[in-house]
Formats: C-alpha cells, sequence, structure tokens
C-alpha cells in the first residue's frame, strides 16, 4: 500500500504557527508518495521505495529521495525520472531545486523535441537551458541512433538553439568530421549547415 507523506499538511501547520510561508512557488504544494518507510526529521523528509513527487508541473520518480526543506531541493537516487513540461530526464542520482527547476547530476540522458541527450556533468536552469559535459546529441529516436555528435561541451536553448564545442560527428561508431565549434537552429525542419571557416587557434575547418 502506497504511503503518503503528509508533508504538505505539517509544513502548512507549522507555517502558520511561525507566520512563515512554507509553501512553493505560487503557493504549489509537494506531494511525495512512496511504498517504503517514510520519515520527517529535522526539516528532512525521506522516502523509500517506489517514490512519486509531484509538484506543480513537475512529477519525479525515484528509488530512494530526500527533500530538504530549508533549501527546498529534493535529492534523488535509483532510476530517476523526471518529467517536466514536455522534457524528460533519465538518471541514477539527481539533485533537484524546487524554486529554480534546476537540475544537477553527475550523468543523465534527456530528451525534448526533436533532440537526444546523454551526457557527464549534467545541469538545467530555470529557462529550461541544458548543459553537458562530455555529451551526445541525436534527433535519431532509438536506443542505437544512426548518427550522433559528441562533444566535450554542449548547450541547448530549447525551441531556438544548440551550442556545441569540439565535435565529433559519427555515423554508427564510425567518426566522419570534426568540427571546433557547432551552432544549430532548432526548428521542425532541422538539418545541419556547414560553411568553411579559418581562425589562427585552429587553423582551417568546416
Amino acid at each position: 500500500m502506497r504511503k503518503p507523506v503528509f508533508l504538505l499538511i505539517f509544513l502548512l501547520v507549522l507555517a502558520r504557527a511561525h507566520g512563515q510561508d512554507l509553501g512553493g512557488p505560487g503557493s504549489l504544494p509537494i506531494e511525495i508518495n512512496a511504498t517504503g518507510q517514510t520519515t520527517y526529521e529535522n526539516g528532512l523528509a525521506t522516502a523509500r521505495d517506489n517514490v512519486a513527487i509531484h509538484f506543480g508541473d513537475t512529477d519525479i520518480y525515484s528509488d530512494y529521495a530526500q527533500y530538504d526543506s530549508a533549501k527546498r531541493t529534493i535529492y534523488l537516487k535509483g532510476h530517476v525520472r523526471i518529467y517536466r513540461g514536455v522534457s524528460l530526464y533519465l538518471g541514477d542520482e539527481a539533485n533537484y531545486n524546487l524554486d529554480n527547476k534546476a537540475i544537477n547530476a553527475d550523468q543523465m540522458r534527456s530528451g525534448s523535441y526533436p533532440y537526444l541527450l546523454t551526457g557527464h556533468a549534467v545541469s538545467s536552469s530555470s529557462d529550461e537551458q541544458y548543459e553537458i559535459k562530455n555529451g551526445s546529441f541525436t534527433t535519431h529516436d532509438s536506443e542505437k541512433p544512426d548518427f550522433h555528435l559528441n562533444a566535450k561541451s554542449v548547450r541547448i536553448y530549447p525551441d531556438d538553439r544548440v551550442v556545441l564545442k569540439y565535435v565529433t560527428f559519427y555515423i554508427g561508431q564510425v567518426p566522419i568530421f570534426w568540427w571546433p565549434y557547432l551552432y544549430q537552429s532548432l526548428d521542425r525542419s532541422f538539418s545541419y549547415s556547414i560553411a568553411p571557416a579559418y581562425l589562427s587557434s585552429w587553423g582551417p575547418s568546416l
């Protein structure tokens, strides 16, 4: 049987008693449910096994979660899935900030039409920007994409553009081409544009 953590009720009562507003942005409540043990002590709500967290337009699932009511952050571990709007984040461990919606993880996968991302040192901000170190970028929605780009740095501006640095283009597992810098617009007519360039630090490139 699912065991809801009655964190919301407790925090609201506590807030009224101390004259503080402990609700989320726009007074949104946070709901935490789990099938395993749940505790609340010293401002930390801990939930184990089949954890489900709902907050505004964000749904979070994991094996373990700990919510810090003072910092307003959630530490997640084990089969982490974060659904925020049309975006999906998958990983084994992550930290989520309720106030600015920032996600930080050592390794995570993310998907938002028309692209899919994987990488290390993943972070996102409140305006939905993503930054990934040593990342892989593709528009082929497959477990084994026919093509992808590997880059030391990938920055995504949803519905706008993607900026990649030190990029290798792969077909399958075969490296085909290399760019020091790649800028690509994100729209439904997604395509790559290649142009020659020359920089004193890199020499000739495309």
